[in-house]
């Protein structure tokens, strides 16, 4: 099973970043209303970005590393992939753990 990072951006030009193995299926629940309590208050507009992840426990650290950035970082990083700290990297669009 494939998991993958996403970033929404939402009513006010707000991001919201989680992580699901089906990324329409999640934005569906969103803009449905059956998502985060975050995108209940700011329905979401469009997916932004979403990346594929080694496994789940790359896209649960991912996920908390995008949510520590900035509002300006996050749209630098879908702009061009970058890495998050010395061990996740996104390499060929996919993040990975550096061994």
């Amino acid at each position: 099973m494939t998991w993958f990072v996403y970033i929404l951006v939402c009513r006010g030009n707000r991001l919201y970043t989680g992580i699901t193995t089906d990324v329409e299926r999640r934005y569906t629940q969103h803009s449905n209303g059956r998502g985060a309590r975050y995108t209940r208050a700011f329905p979401p507009e469009r997916i932004l970005m979403s990346w594929p992840c080694a496994h789940q426990g790359v896209a649960l650290r991912v996920e908390y590393r995008i949510k520590q950035l900035t509002t300006l970082q996050k749209w630098a990083l879908v702009d061009r992939s970058i890495s998050l700290g010395n061990e996740l990297v996104c390499v060929a669009g996919i993040w990975t753990e550096v061994n």
